[in-house]
């Protein structure tokens, strides 16, 4: 069966994106010419020509008008209150909409995520058997670190927003925000009363803390490096894309 047809794409647009101080979805914003929302759907219909989006409440009426205007073929799934990225994903459960059984997961901030990392995502998953695979940078001052053993295995990722001590101002590994995973598998680990379910500082419900379960019970998470920084590039706020509009 070709690879393509054992993924559905999933992209995460439910944030309440405060900071980035606009009135609608901060996915909608445009960067020349082009919100990033379709920016994300140009470069992931390949792999599913009727991606799901995670919206919340607020956000599903303008993105629902902005894919009509488009005539673009989606599914909305509505998290009805913001209780984190974990909660968020176990949407999909309680959805009607039919899933394949791996999921390609993106946030719905990346402007600039490329068709060839994707590419080369997939392909990474499907030779290596993963269970659980990511895209990684280094980059400064990262939002998230990725933790290696001595084999270079990732055996855990860490929120810099939850961490007790300051992360040092080098460069580090982190996620860059774009992951492909065994459903099922994931959201019977969400499900679950795990260790750092629910975030310390945010109360929030992660997600990211399920790869220190699945390493220590012997799923493989594997990972690629993108080199292409600007896909590192997240719109939080105006100024993290102000030179690239």
């Amino acid at each position: 069966m070709d690879k393509k047809q054992k993924i559905s794409v999933v992209i995460a647009a439910a944030g309440k994106g405060s900071r980035s101080g606009l009135s609608y979805p901060k996915c909608l914003h445009e960067i020349n010419g082009t919100p990033i929302l379709f920016k994300l759907l140009n470069n992931l219909e390949y792999w599913d020509p009727k991606p799901n989006i995670i919206v919340s409440p607020s956000g599903h009426q303008p993105i629902a008008q902005a894919l009509s205007k488009k005539n673009c073929s989606c599914n909305l799934i509505t998290q009805e209150t913001p209780k984190g990225m974990g909660d968020a994903l176990l949407e999909l459960r309680r959805s009607s909409q039919h899933l394949e059984e791996n999921i390609l997961l993106t946030w719905g901030d990346l402007p600039f995520i490329s068709d060839e990392t994707v590419q080369e995502l997939v392909k990474h998953f499907f030779e290596e058997n993963s269970d659980f695979s990511l895209v990684t940078a280094n980059t400064q001052n990262p939002y998230t670190v990725v933790l290696r053993d001595a084999t270079q295995k990732i055996y855990k990722i860490l929120e810099t927003r939850e961490m007790n001590e300051a992360v040092p101002h080098t460069s580090s590994e982190r996620d860059i925000g774009v992951f492909l995973f065994k459903k099922d598998l994931i959201l019977n680990f969400l499900e679950k009363p795990l260790d750092g379910k629910f975030g310390s500082i945010s109360g929030e419900h992660g997600f990211l803390y399920i790869i220190q379960h699945l390493a220590t019970q012997g799923f493989k998470v594997t990972s690629i490096e993108t080199r292409r920084l600007i896909e590192t590039v997240s719109f939080n706020s105006p100024s993290d894309i102000a030179e690239y509009d």
